[in-house]
């Protein structure tokens, strides 16, 4: 299913707009999987390494197998936002890739 008219907001409190209805926050599953959605969002179009965001996201604490916490994480992003086409996964990393209908606020 594509993403029609996702709005994300940044500035202010974090939320995200799918054909102008907020997506509840429960559907990311996780504070953690939202402040990731936020990273990539920072930089559209760039690889994040996989070592970048574990940094970000456990600092200091790296969880035991971080690389799959990453690809949880991510897959309930995909499923939250309702396009997997909006992040990609890369060597080493992810990437946010906005489409023509989609509006990030920052």
């Amino acid at each position: 299913m594509a993403a029609t008219g996702l709005d994300i907001r940044l500035l202010g409190r974090f939320s995200v707009r799918r054909a102008a209805k907020e997506i509840p926050p429960s559907e990311f599953h996780a504070r953690l999987a939202r402040t990731l959605f936020r990273l990539l969002v920072t930089r559209p179009d760039q690889l994040t390494t996989r070592d970048y965001l574990t940094e970000s996201l456990w600092p200091g604490r790296t969880p035991a197998d971080p690389e799959r916490n990453l690809n949880v994480m991510i897959a309930r992003i995909r499923r939250a936002l309702g396009d997997a086409s909006l992040i990609a996964t890369g060597s080493g990393g992810y990437s946010f890739h906005p489409t023509a209908g989609c509006v990030v606020d920052a």
